[in-house]
Parts: C-alpha cells; sequence; structure tokens
C-alpha cells in the first residue's frame, strides 16, 4: 500500500469511526428511554456489527501498512473504538434479550388471559342443567312450558340471544317449530322468535 492508499484507508477508516461515535451516542439515547423501541435498537445493532467488520478490515490493512514505531499508537486507537463497538454491542443485545422475553411473557399471559376468558365464557354459556319438556304447539301446555324455560334460559344474564335462539329452537317441536321454521339463527331474531311463540301460544301478553 503507498502513501496515498494508506491516507485514502486513514479517511475512510476516519469517517466510520465518526459514524459509530455517532451510532453509539443514538443508541444510548434509545437505551435510556422508558419506551425503548425495539426496531430501533434492532438497527443500530446490525449497522453497529457491519461497521466493526469494516473497521477492523481496514485496521489490519493500515497496521500492515506504517512503520514499526507507529504501531503500538495505531493498535491502542483500534482497540478503543473496539471496546466502544463491543460495550455498546453488549447494552444491545441485554437490552434486546430482556425486551424479547417481556414480548414472550406478554404473549404468554395474553393468551393466558384468553384462553381464561373462554374459558369462563364456555363455563358460562353452558346451559342448564336441568331437564326442560319440549313444547309441540299445544296451547294448554304453554303456560308450564314458558315458565320453566324462562327461568333457566331466557332471564339467564350469562347466555347471549343467539345460544338462547338455539336452546329455544331445540325445545321446540311440530306446530311450534313450523312457527319460527323461516328465522335465520341471528341473535335479533331470538325476540321475533319469543314474540311469535308468545303472540300464538301464549295465554296472557307477557
Amino acid at each position: 500500500m503507498n502513501t496515498k492508499e494508506l491516507k485514502a484507508t486513514k479517511v475512510k477508516r476516519g469517517i466510520i469511526r465518526s459514524s459509530v461515535t455517532k451510532l453509539i451516542r443514538r443508541t444510548d439515547e434509545e437505551l435510556n428511554k422508558e419506551d425503548k423501541n425495539l426496531d430501533i435498537l434492532n438497527d443500530n445493532l446490525t449497522v453497529l456489527l457491519e461497521h466493526k467488520e469494516t473497521l477492523e478490515g481496514l485496521d489490519k490493512s493500515i497496521e500492515c501498512a506504517i512503520n514499526d514505531d507507529e504501531l503500538e499508537e495505531e493498535i491502542e486507537g483500534s482497540l478503543e473504538y473496539t471496546e466502544s463497538i463491543v460495550l455498546c454491542k453488549s447494552r444491545l443485545n441485554r437490552c434486546l434479550g430482556n425486551l424479547n422475553k417481556l414480548q414472550e411473557l406478554s404473549t404468554l399471559n395474553l393468551s393466558g388471559v384468553t384462553t381464561e376468558s373462554e374459558r369462563k365464557l364456555k363455563t358460562n354459556t353452558k346451559l342448564p342443567r336441568i331437564s326442560l319438556d319440549k313444547f309441540s304447539g299445544d296451547i294448554c301446555r304453554f303456560q308450564e312450558f314458558w315458565p320453566q324455560y324462562e327461568a333457566a334460559v331466557h332471564e339467564n344474564e350469562s347466555l347471549q340471544d343467539i345460544e338462547k335462539f338455539n336452546y329455544l329452537k331445540s325445545l321446540l317441536t311440530d306446530s311450534a317449530a313450523t312457527a319460527i321454521s323461516g328465522l335465520p339463527l341471528t341473535p335479533e331474531n331470538y325476540r321475533k322468535e319469543v314474540d311469535i311463540l308468545k303472540d300464538r301460544f301464549g295465554k296472557k301478553k307477557f
């Protein structure tokens, strides 16, 4: 490597060292934030490692081209930047590791909450463990059927209307089932289903 090339290599290294210094400063600022940006930290780590690799190559080229009496000072300067990079890398890895663990825990906790919610929902939406008579459309038996159904299902606040619809539909046979057969299974139609049954088979208004 001639003198001109050596000078150009040192200039290039100086530019990259300056970039590393700024990058480390920005990284430390991000690390000191309460709400750290995981993407920024990952990007900074990637750039830092690239600069480290580039600097190592430039350092070797320069060390091979300089005089022995300059070598000690050169190596000391290189080690100073290498140490700064290694320490910053260590801080980044430590922080990223902690953030990733927090994300994993958050995901697990969220999954646990969802599972628990689903468990509770399934528990709450189980139909009452009682034996209800089916209703075939006999007007005389509606007054026996409805109060039982009303207490067990219709007024059960843990059940959604679409579940009540399903339950009520499963208890209807013959003309009672025919009366609501055209209604699509939707929460809104549950109220219509109840009104139809009351109007057609009920002896009194509810």
